[in-house]
């Protein structure tokens, strides 16, 4: 590749002894000179803490971009982004504001999503509410629709619905949230919002669920949903289709996230139902490992002793082993059925154990004040009551009474097993059961002992509210002869509530009684009848291969080799590689931005960045110029890299020569050591080494410099500009450093050279030095003799670094508004700055004093 690459011929050669560049010198400037603005800007911007005063020159800096070139749509963008986020404080803000978004819609008339900003814009300047929704209306109007297309319609309705909650009009919102959807059900906002709002007054949970399913197909990324949708679904006894709902909830969230457990659990309800027990035993062991990992890691993060963690024998989940023991008391033998109730009261155990080394230490954690230790110690209280809770149920359920109250005879592990008494007193106390609870409970109780007429007398009231006592009589109706009756019980609760564990028990005792199966029930069967039309398998393989399955992207510099100081231009693609409609949005499965990350930046002969400086602090662009792509669609975002702040690298390759590689990261998040990676479907993409060739006058020696700068005499053309300003880089004295070149001669003939150069020539050789630079008095003092806009802007916000500064001075007696503006800007950072050093020198010989004591 690298043979290839030397041997491609140069779109435009230097002016050193090769072919002359002949293009206008003040077109060509005028480009070069706004992409190095928006550098500058961009620059600004990207500091952290940025500053008021900063953000001000970014915005002066903008603006005289897109006057140098009105027809780059970077620049529109740039000065779109900083005038919404100074709009209160700017004269004519909200003109300033129009305009970019007006330009960018003439530039790029393909983007969907900033034409319809320009219609919502207008709509948003109308100074009432009800003018607006009449506006929003009339959008909405089919024959407007028509035009618009359903995307941009959704929107607008979304918008209008959202006005019409702020004014309280909640029927009519109701009613644009539902048209947004039918627009266009893959844009999420709408689809969440609807399944939030509808699913209190949905007539049936399948209704429920169908909302829920279009919001997930249009969010397949979002976990919440997800498993709002897999809960119903279970609960409904559709089991297929809960069993894979929660395998892909799962997969949504992190594998290290408590909640596995809770979703294992479910997941081996839905296998319990669809008749495959021992694919439930399979999962719940397969569970076990992880779990034990996730659970000592979390000790040790919380402050625990590792080497006494390391000791701990940690058991399944409680609500893992409970699925697992009733299973065992249906399915089992008794050997199984026992093994599998002890697991479950060591499980409980163990999490009672947990929450006594969890209360001491908060209790011994001197960094908390005494609001903090409160909250956090009734926090823990909370989940004890709960385990005290579950444990009783089960205690109930299974029968199971601790040994013998004699503790001389009992080991830690029995001490720590609480009578049923003790479990009921702790629940009640933390609100974890009601009274009423408890009396189901004992009801239980009383009939694991035999007590049949105590349990009854517990049991019987609470039939018609707690499937819990409907199934207690029909054990006891089974138990005392009365078959008919207690199947009709069974089938009752099973009914009800097929997706839980006491509905499924009830219906494997059914089975017993009638020696036959028990169907699903009639809304499981319309519940998977509705999945199967409304959510699609892709969503599945989307979630199961999010790396490969959804998107992809390419990174393509536009030439492998490119001359100094011309445009860098990399091509990105995102492609929808799945089969189904993906959103572009903030919280949508695209989102709106993508990182470019410099993976190499190789200069010659110049030292390397380190790499992690470089990919801590990404590139961000828009890409959102489509509202979603459809399956196999493909959006392309070009970007100038020496637009970018990345520019005085590329400026030092055109130098020197230099070498670049460069990622492009969609969907993506910052990791904790502060690296770029692809996140939820995202993907990223590698460009292959592109190179500047250097005009780097240093190889040749004396002779070769000596002939450039004769050269340099009477400069005209593009080849001269780009020599002039590649010599400036040399004789400049960078700050904290030294020039390259430091013979008076040279640097005289250099300042001369670049002083004879047209305005916009020079101020673009100007805006490539670093601030802070030394040997550039004349240089600057002739910016601000020129006065213009674009020179003007270059000495304050790259030569002013006191508040008496030429350009200063010049720039607060200025007839142009926006470079008084920018004057005040710059003195107000300059003075800021002045402080800090003032500040820090201080210090520092405060420092000197106390050591010479």
């Amino acid at each position: 590749m690298l043979v290839f690459v030397a041997m491609m011929p140069l779109e435009h050669a230097s002016g050193q002894g090769l072919e002359v560049d002949d293009r206008d010198i003040d077109q060509w400037a005028r480009g070069r000179l706004a992409a190095s603005f928006d550098a500058i800007s961009s620059e600004l911007l990207s500091r952290p803490g940025i500053l008021a005063p900063q953000l001000e020159l970014a915005f002066g800096l903008a603006l005289v971009a897109t006057e140098l070139d009105p027809d780059s749509a970077l620049a529109w963008r740039r000065l779109l982004e900083i005038s919404t986020a100074l709009e209160g404080d700017l004269p004519d803000g909200a003109k300033i504001r129009r305009q970019a978004i007006e330009n960018l819609v003439k530039l790029e008339p393909g983007d969907d999503v900033m034409r319809l900003r320009l219609l919502l814009d207008r709509i948003e300047g109308r100074p009432t509410a009800q003018e607006r929704v009449a506006a929003y209306q009339t959008l909405l109007e089919p024959e407007n629709l028509s035009r618009l297309g359903p995307e941009a319609g959704a929107r607008i309705a979304y918008d209008l619905a959202l006005l019409q909650q702020r004014i309280g009009d909640m029927n009519a919102s109701a009613l644009r949230i539902a048209q947004a959807v039918q627009l266009d059900p893959s844009f999420p906002q709408a689809a969440d919002m609807a399944a939030g709002l509808f699913r209190s007054v949905t007539p049936t949970p399948i209704d429920e669920a169908e909302l829920l399913a279009i919001a997930f197909t249009a969010s397949p990324g979002d976990a919440v949903i997800a498993r709002s949708l897999a809960d119903l679904v279970l609960a409904s006894g559709a089991y297929v289709h809960a069993d894979d709902l929660f395998d892909l909830v799962g997969l949504l969230y992190p594998l290290t996230s408590p909640i596995q457990d809770t979703l294992i659990a479910d997941r081996m309800l839905a296998l319990w139902g669809d008749r495959r027990n021992q694919d439930a035993r399979d999962l719940a062991e397969r569970s076990i490992r992880s779990r034990r990992n996730r659970v000592k890691q979390q000790l040790i993060r919380e402050g625990f002793d590792p080497a006494a963690v390391e000791q701990l024998k940690v058991p399944p989940a409680s609500g893992i082993s409970l699925v697992l023991a009733v299973i065992e008391s249906r399915d089992g033998d008794r050997t199984q059925r026992d093994a599998a109730v002890s697991t479950l009261f060591d499980s409980y155990r163990f999490d009672l154990d947990q929450i006594e080394r969890r209360t001491k230490l908060i209790e011994e954690n001197t960094d908390l004040d005494d609001d903090q230790r409160s909250d956090m110690l009734e926090s823990v209280a909370k989940l004890q009551a709960g385990i005290f809770a579950d444990q009783a149920w089960a205690r109930a359920w299974f029968g199971w009474t601790p040994a013998s109250s004699s503790t001389d005879e009992l080991d830690d592990g029995e001490q720590a097993r609480l009578s049923l008494d003790d479990l009921l007193k702790g629940a009640l106390r933390g609100d974890a059961i009601d009274e009423d609870q408890e009396k189901i409970i004992r009801g239980w109780a009383a009939m694991e002992r035999k007590d049949f007429e105590q349990a009854r007398a517990l049991l019987a009231p609470a039939t018609e509210s707690s499937p819990y006592a409907e199934a207690g009589i029909a054990l006891l109706d089974e138990a005392e002869g009365s078959r008919r009756e207690a199947a009709r019980r069974y089938l009752k609760v099973y009914n009800a509530r097929p997706g839980t564990l006491v509905g499924l028990w009830c219906r494997s005792r059914l089975e017993a009684i009638l020696d036959s199966k028990v169907p699903v029930t009639e809304q499981g069967e319309l519940m998977g009848d509705m999945l199967k039309a409304i959510l699609p398998d892709a969503v599945g393989r989307v979630v199961r291969d999010p790396r490969h399955g959804v998107l992809s992207i390419t990174v393509e510099p536009r030439s492998l080799r490119t001359t100094a100081f011309e445009p860098m231009i990399l091509d990105i693609k995102v492609t929808n590689v799945s089969s189904l409609k993906l959103a572009i949005g903030p919280d949508s499965p695209i989102g709106p931005t993508l990182a470019i990350v410099p993976d190499v930046v190789d200069i010659v002969d110049l030292p390397s960045v380190p790499a992690i400086d470089r990919q801590s602090q990404p590139l961000i662009f828009a890409m959102n110029r489509k509202f979603a792509l459809d399956p196999q669609e493909t959006i392309e975002v070009s970007i100038d890299l020496t637009s970018t702040r990345l520019a005085h690298d590329f400026t030092m390759g055109s130098v020197f020569g230099g070498s670049f590689k460069m990622r492009a990261v969609v969907n993506y998040e910052a990791t904790a050591s502060g690296n770029i990676d692809a996140g939820q479907f995202g993907r990223e993409g590698v460009s292959p080494v592109f190179r500047i060739d250097g005009l780097d006058p240093l190889r040749g020696g004396g002779s070769r410099l000596e002939s450039i700068v004769e050269e340099m005499r009477g400069a005209n053309t593009v080849s001269d500009a780009k020599d002039i300003a590649t010599m400036l880089q040399l004789v400049v004295q960078p700050p904290s450093s030294k020039a390259f070149l430091s013979e008076d001669g040279f640097r005289f003939a250099t300042i001369d050279a670049c002083l004879a150069l047209p305005p916009l020539a020079r101020a673009w050789a100007m805006s490539l030095v670093p601030p802070g630079s030394g040997n550039t008095i004349r240089l600057v003092d002739r910016l601000v003799a020129d006065g213009t806009r674009p020179s003007m802007a270059i000495a304050l916000s790259r030569f002013s670094g006191t508040p008496t500064a030429n350009a200063i001075v010049a720039g607060l007696e200025s007839e142009d508004p926006l470079i008084r503006r920018m004057a005040a800007a710059a003195k107000e950072l300059a003075t800021m700055f002045e402080i800090q050093r003032d500040k820090q020198i201080l210090e520092f010989e405060a420092g000197d004093d106390d050591d010479e004591k």
